[in-house]
């Protein structure tokens, strides 16, 4: 796995535990989000409502 972030940015989905980590990844633009990383960010959210393992989700 690299750790570059693309320069379109990307949101991320973790699991640490039984918490979800969501994290929004686009320096460049201080965070701003593209349509695909809305996109990315609805994936994020679906994925953390079907484990039901998961406690919470953090967004960061």
């Amino acid at each position: 796995m690299t750790t570059d972030t693309p320069p379109e940015g990307r949101v991320r989905f973790e699991r640490e535990g039984r918490v979800a980590r969501i994290t929004i990844d686009r320096p460049a633009k201080y965070n701003g989000f593209t349509p695909e990383m809305l996109d990315q960010l609805a994936a994020a959210y679906a994925e953390y409502e079907r484990d039901a393992s998961l406690f919470a989700a953090l967004l960061q």
